[in-house]
């Protein structure tokens, strides 16, 4: 299997997008049409390489979208200058900081790059091309993308179950126009989990290609069926809905392909290893800023973060993940590479699923306890502890979620936050319990004029 590198998409340049409506309300001049952009083979898979481009963003999951979600949910400390930062820190975001906007901008300019995709490639009259697989991979990034924005932006206090719930703006068709870049107003919790949920249909999985086939449009990095179904196992725990979530990660775990790897260090000490669904390149001609920001000037970073201490990022005894995740050094093991910065970050894997489908059995039916422990034991035991063992599904879950927390660290979605924020005990990390929200950016919110609503108490 290849590895594909984002160098390639400068041979042709992607339809411009900015989301601000202040700047969208100038015609692009740089930029190719989309009659040019997707004539053919080349320039399809040039837009396709340009969204998951996107997704390197430092203000995406090339760092903030996931590390400062783990700085305000206290995995991390603020050990740094920016204070952009620091409001994460304190847990006192204002409307107008500078990294929400970014975070913002970032995640909406990938939906804008998948919308162009799905819109366009199917009249592209090219016997080369896989349009379905093409279609199918910008559906898999979007659906992404609306997930990372309705757990920063969304959602209730008490978590995501409720479809009436305040969502996000929602767009699924380009924008290539001023007319276009019209405010669109927020939707509900429900509209788009309808929209999450259709583009992650069977439809999309089936024209995705499966992991390990090797063939020209399956390389490394780019979305499979697996991480297809293990994205929407993800985002069913995240609703709520455990039947459908446990089904979808025991899948994936009975499946073939990739098991456990067998040592937990290992599996970040290498890239694409057998474990990993999908993972986000980095090379050093697209590099990233990740260990750049963990790491002290001494060793040419800018230690603007620091892993919290066992105390507050707690470890058992024995416990492999701890020297991995750095507690102790205050320098994750995950992200080693200072500069060029060409490590990955891994966004889905196999030893999630297996969380996944452990809560998943309990929450739906209790009485699954003993299949749901195996599972969890399983990750438990490639981290050299024990198992654990209980006949009260309370305290499985008290433990499962301790375990996923150290697991999935500063990987690349915010997993420990959303897990606080699904299970209503995010709120009691702050004084005012509508801060679980992120505000919508102020700049956003202004140049809307009053078709954005801001969330409560910004």
């Amino acid at each position: 299997m290849r590895y594909f590198n984002f160098k390639y998409i400068t041979a042709i340049l992607l339809v411009t997008f900015v989301s601000s409506c202040d700047v969208l309300d100038q015609a692009p001049e740089a930029s190719l049409s989309p009659d040019q952009t997707f004539s053919d083979a080349t320039g399809a898979n040039a837009a396709l390489l340009g969204a998951y481009s996107a997704l390197q963003s430092a203000n995406y999951v090339g760092l903030r979208s996931w590390s400062l979600l783990d700085l305000y949910s206290g995995n991390l400390r603020h050990s740094g200058t920016f204070p952009s930062f620091a409001q994460f820190q304190n847990r006192n975001i204002l409307a107008d900081n500078v990294e929400v906007n970014n975070m913002w901008n970032s995640i909406y300019s990938t939906i804008n790059r998948a919308n162009n995709i799905i819109q366009f490639v199917p009249a592209i009259n090219d016997a080369t091309l896989n349009k379905d697989r093409a279609v199918a991979e910008a559906k898999f990034l979007r659906a992404f993308s609306y997930l990372n924005a309705l757990v920063l932006w969304g959602g209730d206090n008490d978590g995501f179950t409720n479809n009436a719930a305040p969502g996000i703006p929602i767009r699924l068709t380009p924008t290539l126009t001023p007319e276009d870049a019209a405010p669109t107003p927020r939707v509900t919790l429900g509209e788009i989990k309808t929209a999450i949920m259709a583009d992650l249909d069977q439809t999309t999985i089936d024209a995705l290609a499966a992991r390990g086939t090797g063939t020209a449009q399956t390389v490394v990095g780019r979305a499979t069926r697996e991480a297809a179904i293990a994205l929407k196992a993800k985002a069913h725990l995240i609703f709520g809905e455990y039947a459908q979530a446990a089904t979808l990660a025991q899948s994936i775990i009975t499946g073939t392909g990739s098991d456990l790897s067998a040592s937990y260090a290992n599996l970040f000490s290498s890239k694409n290893p057998a474990e990993s669904l999908w993972e986000l390149q980095f090379d050093a001609v697209n590099a990233n800023s990740i260990a750049f920001f963990f790491y002290p000037t001494a060793n040419g970073g800018r230690n603007e973060y620091d892993v919290s201490t066992n105390a507050v990022f707690p470890h058992e005894a024995g416990d492999a993940r701890a020297a991995v995740n750095g507690v102790g050094t205050s320098i994750t093991g995950k992200y080693v590479v200072v500069a060029p910065g060409t490590d990955n970050v891994k966004i889905l894997r196999k030893g999630e699923m297996y969380l996944i489908a452990a809560e998943a059995l309990v929450r739906n039916d209790a009485t699954t306890l003993p299949q749901a422990l195996t599972l969890l034991n399983a990750v438990r035991a490639r981290a050299g502890l024990a198992a654990f063992t209980t006949a009260d599904p309370a305290a499985f879950l008290t433990q499962l979620l301790r375990d996923k927390r150290v697991e999935l660290a500063f990987e690349g979605f915010p997993n420990h936050w959303v897990d606080l924020r699904r299970t209503n005990t995010a709120a009691a990390l702050f004084t005012n319990a509508n801060r679980v929200r992120l505000p919508i950016p102020q700049r956003e919110v202004l140049t809307a004029n009053g078709v954005v609503a801001q969330n409560l108490d910004y």
